[in-house]
């Protein structure tokens, strides 16, 4: 849902309505301004401070001053970046939401000099936990449990030397040893739920896999409870289960309008493809799940996560999975190093900007394509890059414990490899 009020970004500032109206809490029960703020430090911690506490510690307040002396906070670096390309990003997109005139007039304009303020906490960001039943290649431990478990599978036969001078097996040791140990969180405290419930109007579940997660059950059956039906809920899901502990979205999500339930499921590839990139995908299964949901009035909205991996199937990939949903698709362009879509030759990424000029009828917000279209111009990747070697290397790894080939899976990443000159086989060998 988009505001009646048509929204231009004004030159002279650089306002996000985040600040005044989203809760945004990671596993480890931070709060953090937004989920694109990266590796930003948090704004600080519920097991330190309240919600209350938080929302006018020092941070925030500094933040507020920031936007409202037109300077951009560190946490924004990626809108910014994105702007700069010349595409919408989420920060302009937020200021078309519904509620958006509201939190500019009432909250963002009273603000005080100091950058303390009322809030309402209309946009509901909540990832309790880690827990995930996959292993997505542009993921990690962070938002994975099961890139912790297989971090450490794969790194266990390999001598400390061996870890310390490859650059893949160092990056799954930090997985296992240094970020997901202390994620997932087996008892959250749900007191600011019940409080604040009568002022969210949007939430939006993303974890790790939220059907899997108590959490996600306990808003989604308050909700139901008290038939917040006026709610606009989304899901990042992966689709591979649509229920949990004798539980079932199905006896929920049809009370909500066909336009407020909104199931974004991570689809980025169809068949062996999608298998591979996302591990632990049974695809079979997330088809029937998918067309269970659609049979069942619910909307369901594939987000593609666009990169090296599928960015030349891309106009293919967008129809295949629009059929399959009955519904336009989502764009999520990666920016991983390893993984971003101009490592592909940057000839055939050219060759894709007029097929995807006509693909703009399939998608929800066709402006999502701008990034897109940046990064298939941008110049030739060379050789020596440290992205695209690791994006071979990384494939190697992830085969040979996988017993995979994703060479032949992706001819596009063998043409890399060739590239390279069979940097994928000398690492299989290395691996193995």
């Amino acid at each position: 849902m988009t505001s009646k009020y048509a929204y231009t970004p004004r030159t002279d500032e650089w306002i996000c309505i985040h600040p005044w109206s989203q809760l945004a809490i990671t596993p480890t029960r931070d709060l953090r301004l937004c989920c694109h703020v990266g590796k930003s430090p948090p704004l600080g911690s519920l097991d330190d401070n309240s919600l209350e506490e938080l929302y006018n510690g020092e941070r925030m307040r500094q933040v507020r001053r920031e936007m409202l002396n037109n300077q951009v906070p560190s946490e924004c670096a990626k809108c910014k970046r994105i702007e700069d390309m010349g595409a919408a990003s989420p920060r302009t997109r937020e200021h078309t939401r519904w509620y958006a005139e509201e939190i500019r007039d009432k909250y963002i304009r009273t603000t005080q000099p100091d950058g303390k303020a009322d809030y309402s906490l209309k946009y509901w960001d909540v990832r309790f936990s880690n827990v995930c039943n996959m292993s997505c290649v542009m993921c990690n431990s962070v938002w994975s449990s099961q890139w912790q478990k297989h971090s450490k599978d794969y790194t266990k036969n390999y001598s400390h030397n061996q870890i310390v001078n490859d650059y893949n097996l160092l990056w799954m040791r930090h997985q296992a040893e240094y970020e997901a140990d202390q994620k997932i969180i087996n008892n959250p405290d749900f007191k600011w739920v019940d409080k604040y419930i009568d002022q969210v109007e949007i939430v939006y579940f993303a974890g790790g896999e939220p059907i899997i997660m108590p959490s996600h059950w306990y808003i989604l059956e308050k909700l139901h409870e008290q038939k917040r039906f006026d709610v606009q809920v989304k899901y990042n899901t992966n689709m591979l289960k649509l229920s949990h502990q004798g539980k079932h979205v199905l006896d929920y999500w049809p009370d909500w309008p066909y336009e407020l339930m909104v199931i974004e499921c991570s689809l980025d590839e169809t068949q062996e493809r999608a298998e591979w990139i996302r591990y632990g995908t049974d695809w079979k299964r997330i088809e029937q799940n998918c067309n269970q949901a659609v049979q069942a009035g619910v909307r369901v909205q594939p987000i593609i996560s666009v990169g090296a991996y599928n960015i030349l199937r891309l106009p293919q990939i967008i129809e295949e999975l629009s059929e399959l949903a009955q519904n336009k698709v989502s764009i999520n362009c990666v920016y991983n190093q390893e993984w971003r879509l101009e490592l592909i030759d940057r000839t055939e990424r050219l060759n894709l900007i007029d097929k995807l000029t006509k693909m703009h009828h399939y998608i929800h917000d066709p402006n999502q394509l701008d990034q897109i279209y940046h990064k298939l111009q941008l110049p030739q990747v060379p050789v020596d890059d440290k992205g695209i070697n690791m994006l071979i290397a990384r494939c190697a790894l992830l085969d040979t414990h996988r017993n995979l080939n994703s060479m032949k899976l992706f001819p596009e990443l063998e043409q890399i490899n060739q590239r390279l000159d069979g940097l994928y086989e000398k690492k299989r060998r290395e691996y193995e």
